[in-house]
């Protein structure tokens, strides 16, 4: 059974050789036998050209949005740790600026369950369940990646 389906599958595959190796690149015109497509169809266009000019600006565009996106993760990133660290180091109040400044960048729930880990210390229980809790609405896991991997 398992041969002859690998027989069928190899002949499967010669025949979309051949047939990949007599098509041409251009499509057939129909014959006049009745087969002619009706004139209301369009037939595909060439796309226009594009100005390497065009295609210079565009690359440099993607290229600064990306340097832009790169610099903002970085800057977040480098706050979260930097706060992270001030938190086990006890300073409540320095981590708590890094990672607010961390948290205008972008939402995260690591850092928000940071935050809520900082207010936990200095006794604000209620803010810190509140900032745990939008943290889990942003992932569920959150909280396995803080505390099981110690």
């Amino acid at each position: 059974m398992r041969n002859s389906a690998l027989i069928s599958l190899a002949a499967l595959f010669i025949v979309l050789l051949l047939v990949a190796s007599c098509g041409s690149s251009r499509p057939q015109q129909p014959e006049e036998t009745g087969d002619a497509l009706p004139e209301e169809v369009e037939r595909e266009q060439e796309p226009e050209p594009v100005a390497e000019e065009e295609v210079r600006l565009s690359n440099a565009f993607i290229d600064a949005a990306y340097q832009e996106y790169s610099r903002r993760a970085n800057k977040k990133l480098d706050l979260f740790f930097r706060a992270q660290q001030r938190y086990h180091d006890g300073a409540y109040t320095e981590a708590l600026g890094l990672v607010n400044r961390a948290l205008e960048i972008e939402d995260s729930a690591d850092a928000l369950a940071l935050k809520g880990m900082i207010f936990y210390r200095i006794g604000a229980d209620s803010q810190a369940e509140r900032l745990w809790q939008q943290a889990l609405e942003l992932d569920d896991t959150v909280f396995e990646r803080i505390i099981l991997p110690r």
